[in-house]
Formats: structure tokens, sequence, C-alpha cells
């Protein structure tokens, strides 16, 4: 089985280590601390730009 990448499932899910959390702020805790940046987008005419340090 393909997906539309033309990568086989298999291959594309094999490796990748899944933790859950209890809370999204405890994963993006975690996630910040070792040195991740999270990004976050919603298309909405509502959306506004976020003030990037």
């Amino acid at each position: 089985m393909r997906n539309h990448g033309g990568l086989p499932l298999q291959e594309a899910i094999l490796g990748l280590k899944v933790k859950t959390h209890k809370t999204i702020g405890e994963a993006v805790t975690q996630l910040k601390s070792s040195g991740m940046q999270i990004l976050a987008t919603h298309l909405s005419d509502k959306s506004r730009r976020f003030p990037w340090r």
C-alpha cells in the first residue's frame, strides 16, 4: 500500500517514536525544553499575524 507521496506506508511509520502527554501544555513544555519550536496555523478570516521574536 502506498500513500499519495509514493512512499510505502510502512517505511513512513517505521522509526516514529510516539510519546503521549496528559495535557497539551505538558507536551509543549517538553518539546520546547528539547529545543523545538512550536508553530501553528489556522486559516480563517479572523486569523491574525503573530509577533515573532
